[in-house]
């Protein structure tokens, strides 16, 4: 119970800081729309898949059946990843590596989405 509570305390305070940045203007990509693909989210509920295999705590992940994926869904999924892989299950040489590896795909699928997002504008 105290972990789920956790995670929910965790991401309400990422939701509460971004819907902040958004209402202050400080958030532009949301205004940005379809710059996020299918392919993005499939890359990303492998990562989650992956790292629940290997026994990490993270969030279910599922690719959109329908619709364009936008630039900030992919994102803050990516960003919601990467956080995740932080719990405190992460406790053992083998799932240190495994968070690491992770990171890094999940870091390298960032920067993907950011640097094809920016050539659309």
């Amino acid at each position: 119970m105290s972990a789920l509570m956790r995670i929910s305390r965790r991401r309400f305070g990422r939701g509460a800081a971004g819907a902040a940045m958004l209402a202050a203007g400080l958030w532009p990509h949301v205004s940005r729309a379809e710059t996020g693909t299918i392919d993005d989210w499939k890359q990303i509920a492998a990562l989650a898949a992956e790292a629940r295999k290997a026994g990490i705590d993270v969030a279910q992940i599922s690719v959109p059946e329908t619709g364009s994926p936008k630039f900030a869904e992919i994102v803050r999924a990516i960003v919601d990843f990467i956080d995740d892989l932080d719990g405190p299950e992460v406790n053992s040489p083998e799932k240190i590596a495994a968070v690491a590896g992770l990171k890094k795909r999940a870091q390298a699928l960032l920067n993907a989405v950011n640097g094809r997002e920016r050539s659309q504008h």
